[in-house]
């Protein structure tokens, strides 16, 4: 966990970050088995307001570059879909 970290849009916030060791996706695509097959991606990492402690945005990382990124801009209560 780290404190006063900024997502995508420049919120400032808590990461939350939760590795883990996946199947390598470069296998299953096709691609000549290497030596490993098993990576280790970073996250998902889960941007927090402190405040609310509401989710902002969380992202998984393969490689230092995002494979996932979703950004909740506006979270909030309603009475219809749409």
């Amino acid at each position: 966990m780290t404190q006063n970290v900024k997502h995508s849009q420049g919120r400032p916030g808590t990461v939350i970050n939760l590795p883990r060791e996946v199947e390598n996706p470069k296998t299953k695509l096709g691609a000549e088995p290497s030596a490993t097959s098993r990576t280790t991606v970073y996250g998902p990492y889960y941007f927090t307001d402190p405040k609310t402690s509401r989710v902002l945005e969380q992202t998984s990382e393969l490689d230092a570059a995002p494979l996932i990124r979703t950004t909740y801009l506006k979270v909030g209560w309603t009475d219809r879909i749409g």
